[in-house]
């Protein structure tokens, strides 16, 4: 039998995690594979701010909060190819996703602990675009997220990742709304 592929992007609130309890209680482990994503400010403002300020690491932002960025061989943080042509991480960029991984982790260790296979994901961008690339590339049957409840002018101007993964998906969105959201 084929596991249902199952995408759940989180950030770094405790809101975006409130989707986990709901995903075991509708999904069993034996029809259920989790990958759990999370997107991250784009890389080059990260590598800029670690760059241009080496005595004061600023903490990287990811979409709900953020992470704290250890730099330790400054020269790295240039763009560097290799002998493909193909960019390679610099130290910034692989400190930076190392962290989003180790984030990720402790959810990582509760599906797999109630009998999950689970994999982790991590991209640099806009979140919205990046959940929607990844799911359709890798054929996700569903994405389950919960939402920021964000209404009125903070959702005209800064939009709102599920509004837009639900026009842009093939596949079904499951959004729940987090106990206790405050209207952003």
């Amino acid at each position: 039998m084929t596991k249902q592929k199952i995408l759940i992007p989180l950030d770094t609130t405790d809101f975006s995690k409130q989707i986990l309890p709901e995903v075991q209680r509708l999904h069993p482990p034996e029809r259920t594979e989790i990958v759990l994503f999370q997107v991250g400010e784009h890389q080059d403002a990260v590598t800029k701010k670690v760059v241009s300020e080496p005595e004061t690491l600023p903490a990287a932002p990811i979409v709900g909060g953020t992470v704290p960025v250890t730099v330790t061989d400054h020269a790295k943080a240039d763009e560097q190819l290799n002998e493909d042509g193909v960019k390679e991480l610099t130290e910034p960029e692989d400190s930076y996703r190392q962290l989003m991984l180790r984030d990720l982790e402790p959810e990582a260790q509760q599906f797999k602990q109630a009998g999950y296979k689970v994999s982790k994901q991590v991209r640099v961008g806009d979140p919205a675009e990046q959940i929607a690339q990844f799911a359709k590339a890798e054929d996700v049957d569903l994405v389950a997220m919960s939402t920021h409840n964000r209404s009125g002018l903070k959702k005209l101007l800064f939009g709102n990742t599920a509004d837009q993964l639900i026009d842009e998906l093939p596949m079904p969105v499951l959004l729940i709304q987090p106990q206790n959201a405050q209207q952003l």
